[in-house]
């Protein structure tokens, strides 16, 4: 019996200022993000018109969807519910973008050190370890929850990095030239074997915006 896990990351951030914003409220999706997150929902709703994957065009209706607390997930979220009416919005906090001591800060500085932001950063902030932790204990739960079913879950770029690393059996070391980081509003894929004890199949989709 296989459970399949849909990570969708969020949308482009409407952020003018270029502010690291990190956990800060009211970070909205942009224009771009809107619409990115309406393409992802659209290859969703319906596959085999987007030329998509063999693995997602096999896919039955996902049963439930998750996010993270963050308003540009909670918005990406909605989007994609908009396609499936029977679905319900539910947020964990496991779910929730990364807790780092750049919040607040210009962007520029995470850009200038290569977004090399876990590196000699206070004890009470998360590791990339602790970032895994607590979404794999999500995504290991869920083919016990919902065996053979499909779930759809969107949050941000590096919980579902560290997740792929994982899947792959890499470990992290740098997120400078990794061609494993999700584009906003792609598609992740995790295809588990029986009560999901054991590593995933991978696939990824980046689904493109006209």
């Amino acid at each position: 019996m296989q459970t399949t896990i849909l990570f969708i990351r969020h949308g482009e951030v409407e952020n003018p200022r270029g502010i690291f914003y990190g956990r800060l409220p009211r970070f909205r999706l942009s224009a771009l993000g809107r619409k990115q997150a309406a393409a992802a929902a659209a290859v969703l709703a319906t596959p085999a018109a987007s030329a998509v994957a063999r693995w997602l065009s096999a896919l039955g209706p996902p049963q439930a969807i998750f996010c993270s607390p963050m308003l540009r997930t909670r918005q990406t979220a909605q989007i994609i519910a908009n396609q499936f009416p029977h679905l319900t919005r539910h947020i964990s906090q496991q779910l929730n973008e990364v807790y780092s001591p750049y919040e607040g800060s210009p962007i520029s500085l995470a850009e200038s050190r290569d977004w090399e932001v876990y590196a000699g950063i206070p004890a009470n902030y998360e590791q990339p370890e602790d970032v895994l932790a607590r979404i794999l204990k999500f995504t290991t739960a869920l083919p016990r929850k919902f065996p053979g079913e499909c779930v759809l879950v969107v949050t941000h770029g590096d919980p579902i990095f560290f997740l792929t690393l994982w899947a792959m059996g890499r470990k992290f070391i740098s997120k400078k030239g990794q061609n494993f980081y999700p584009a906003p509003a792609s598609i992740t894929s995790f295809i588990f074997e029986g009560d999901g004890s054991g590593k995933p199949e991978y696939h990824y989709y980046h689904p493109q915006v006209n």
